[in-house]
């Protein structure tokens, strides 16, 4: 992995960002794009668990499933010998700002899911699809607004978020 990489600050990303393309950069704090990437690859930060700070860019119009996935893997011995290894989801703590472009459109499923810490999120108005889960277990969040553009909620976009005291839906 990467673990001596701690902030990555790029100019433009026209392309888009792969899957797992900081896993394992147990380091990484902070990851800011001025602008793009258009595409935000799924399972994008496994393994760095200490990402407290993530802001895209104008030009970026996706953001994949599961980018936050946060899980620890798990050895134990079977009765009948050898070792299973199972990944086990956890809840990523560090995480606790993310700014996100009016040029975005889509927020897939479990985009967000368990970060607990998360607290200053601001869905923009372009977007049109939140997926399932997005937000599930984001126990930091107090306030959403959700954008004119959605036209309706996936199951659990916001189960599990303790905190959350308002909801301001789009008219409709």
């Amino acid at each position: 992995g990467c673990t001596s990489l701690k902030e990555v600050k790029v100019g433009t990303l026209v392309g888009d960002l792969g899957e797992k393309a900081f896993h394992g950069c147990s380091n990484l704090t902070s990851v800011e794009f001025a602008r793009g990437p258009q595409k935000i690859g799924s399972k994008l930060f496994t393994l760095a668990d200490n990402l407290e700070n993530f802001v895209v860019g104008e030009g970026a119009s996706e953001i994949s499933n599961n980018v936050f996935h946060a899980y620890k893997v798990v050895y134990t011995q079977s009765p009948w010998g050898g070792t299973q290894v199972e990944e086990v989801d956890i809840d990523r703590q560090a995480l606790k700002r993310v700014v996100l472009p009016e040029s975005l459109q889509k927020i897939g499923s479990e985009a967000f899911y368990r970060c607990t810490s998360l607290s200053e999120l601001t869905i923009p108005q372009g977007v049109t699809s939140i997926g399932a889960s997005a937000f599930h277990g984001c126990a930091g969040l107090s306030n959403i607004e959700v954008p004119n553009g959605v036209t309706g909620l996936a199951a659990k976009t916001f189960g599990g978020c303790s905190s959350l005291e308002n909801i301001a839906l789009p008219n409709g």
